[in-house]
């Protein structure tokens, strides 16, 4: 297997670079078959991206997604942060102060839309079509190491996985979990501790961000999170991370 990073920016992944090593390097892809029809796998994160919390833009998103449809790529959409927006007021405004009041949707906007989204909007009309799957979990928005998650995508991504002896041979996958998810999903409670979560991040993200204005040089460039878990410092180029 051959590991290549693809170069990114303050909005991350550069549509034109991707492509560029999607050029360079389609003469070692496999061959795409009728049962398997990728040639190559991306893999990224496209909301709130570990470690620097970029998010991709709707026009790079389109881009991404025109690529891998051109080329038979298969991308694996990393979209375990998407469900943790921040509000404006804070990563627009800078306001850093403390929120103590009832957790709530009311003051922040939805993240930005999966790159599943544009596939789906690329292929509409196609039912053989497909080259993005969405994998999520519970670990980022429940608890740490739940070990419960989901998968979005088309019939033509999902249903090879379905049929795999690992999905096939248990029956289902984490049972005891995916009942304790399914009963916090029915009583409205994994809706509550979202709120709860989304409140508790950006506040913790708020007390990072004041430490960094008040005792981090200029020299030190960095910008609050849309969302997410991460904050990404840039140091000077004298000084060693």
């Amino acid at each position: 297997m051959t590991v290549v990073s693809v170069p990114t920016d303050e909005q991350g992944i550069i549509p034109s670079e991707l492509e560029s090593l999607v050029t360079a390097y389609a003469q070692r892809f496999r061959l795409a078959t009728e049962t398997k029809p990728f040639r190559a796998m991306l893999y990224t994160i496209s909301t709130y991206q570990n470690p620097t919390g970029r998010s991709l833009d709707a026009t790079r998103s389109a881009g991404v997604v025109r690529i891998a449809k051109e080329n038979d790529l298969l991308v694996l959409s990393e979209d375990v942060y998407n469900l943790l927006p921040f509000a404006p007021s804070f990563y627009r405004d800078g306001d850093f102060s403390h929120n103590s009041g009832p957790p709530g949707d009311d003051k922040v906007e939805p993240s930005p839309l999966r790159l599943y989204h544009y596939d789906r909007e690329a292929n509409r009309g196609n039912p053989d079509g497909g080259n993005v799957v969405s994998n999520a979990t519970f670990s980022k928005i429940l608890a740490p190491g739940s070990r419960l998650g989901w998968m979005e995508g088309s019939a033509r991504v999902l249903e090879p996985i379905r049929r795999s002896a690992f999905v096939q041979s248990g029956g289902a996958i984490q049972h005891f979990m995916a009942g304790i998810g399914e009963a916090l999903l029915e009583l409205g409670l994994q809706e509550k501790h979202l709120a709860l979560c989304r409140q508790a991040f950006e506040n913790r993200a708020k007390a990072l961000c004041r430490g960094f204005r008040e005792h981090l040089p200029a020299e030190v460039v960095w910008q609050p999170p849309a969302g997410g878990y991460f904050i990404w410092l840039r140091l000077p180029e004298n000084v060693v991370g």
